[in-house]
């Protein structure tokens, strides 16, 4: 199944498998599972990158994924927040990743659009990314206060608030039930970060019982 149709048969059916509930880890773990096993029936040694949103945040940020020669940058306002090719970049573009012939084939509904597109920080309950110590605007808490929680029902739902607002933060395709339309979802993912945490945590609790 491709991995846009598996996000959005576990977020939009119902039961939505992939968020609010118990499932939210180890569904997004089979996501990136699946994704990487894709990967590696091209080749064989392919891990999938990541993307640390709460140090690499800015433009030219090392280990930041938005860059022309990656996965491309955001996305134009002047061309409904369609991802484009690097300005003045030669023909045929030099780059491995070309966001403008990037398919989209899975979508929420027939209406929607199958260009490649973002829009970062441009809603107003996601202006930021989430930080290590502090509370940014569109959630309740923090990437330190998240991993720190003891509950895994706390772990839950504050790793998913800050799950969430990445989502919304870069907008377009994101924003949708068949996210990993767009690379960062799927290939670079934000979701290591929280799907790592919840793996070290389960590893050490089947330890101590």
């Amino acid at each position: 199944m491709d991995e846009a149709q598996f996000s959005s048969t576990g977020t939009v059916l119902n039961p939505g498998w992939g968020h609010f509930d118990s499932a939210f880890f180890p569904w997004h773990r089979e996501l990136l599972y699946r994704f990487e096993q894709d990967l590696r029936s091209v080749r064989p040694n392919v891990t999938i990158p990541y993307w640390d949103w709460s140090r690499a945040r800015s433009a030219g940020s090392a280990g930041r994924p938005f860059t022309h020669d990656f996965i491309g940058e955001d996305g134009t306002d002047t061309a409904g927040d369609r991802v484009l090719r690097q300005s003045g970049a030669p023909t045929p573009y030099p780059y491995p990743f070309d966001p403008e012939t990037w398919s989209i084939v899975v979508t929420d509904t027939p209406a929607e659009p199958r260009t490649f597109r973002r829009a970062f920080a441009e809603r107003g309950d996601a202006p930021a990314l989430p930080l290590n110590d502090t509370v940014v605007p569109g959630t309740g808490t923090t990437v330190r206060r998240a991993f720190a929680s003891s509950a895994f029902t706390t772990l839950r739902a504050r790793s998913e608030d800050l799950h969430n607002l990445v989502h919304r933060w870069a907008g377009g395709n994101m924003i949708t039930a068949s996210s990993p339309n767009d690379p960062v979802s799927g290939c670079i993912t934000h979701k290591s970060i929280a799907c790592g945490r919840f793996g070290r945590t389960f590893t050490r609790r089947c330890r101590s019982t």
